[in-house]
């Protein structure tokens, strides 16, 4: 009995690698193989091919002159802070002051300066302080649209023009 248990067992393990074992072509076939695109390439453009709207600058920026008149036999000394961050709250305005590009105090001759400004500062804002107990601000506004890019600011008989 023994044989042939050890018959039957020989047998169904036979069966059992036979049957599991190399039975037909499984294996994948391999993945085609890759093709680039080519774009096709466009001819080197220079300066000389840009066409742009004939009121589009290529600048970034822009030179303003200003201009601060002299004092005319002034009492009072004002002091100006010309910034381009400011925001208006009804009658108020809240400067940026680290905005500024010109601090300075206006004398007895006439001074000129050349502010460099980006593209997008289109505006700022002259506020002139006179230099006195309780004194409030003077608040001037420049607009490169309106003003282009010369500003002059006067402070004589303590009238502001624009």
């Amino acid at each position: 009995m023994n044989t042939l248990y050890q018959y039957i067992l020989f047998v169904t393990l036979t069966l059992a690698i036979v049957s599991c074992g190399s039975g037909g072509d499984d294996a994948t076939p391999p993945p085609p193989a890759k093709v680039d695109v080519v774009a096709p390439i466009e001819p080197i453009k220079t300066t000389d091919d840009l066409v742009s709207n004939t009121t589009f600058e290529f600048t970034s920026g822009f030179e303003l002159t200003l201009i601060l008149s002299a004092l005319d036999g002034a009492e009072v000394q004002h002091f100006v802070n010309v910034c381009s961050d400011y925001t208006q709250d009804k009658e108020y305005y809240t400067i940026n002051y680290d905005s500024c590009r010109l601090r300075t105090l206006f004398t007895e001759n006439q001074q000129r300066f050349i502010i460099s400004l980006s593209a997008a500062e289109t505006a700022l804002i002259a506020q002139v302080w006179p230099i006195e107990n309780n004194a409030t601000p003077i608040n001037i506004f420049w607009n490169r649209a309106d003003n282009g890019e010369q500003w002059e600011i006067s402070v004589n008989n303590t009238k502001l023009s624009n």
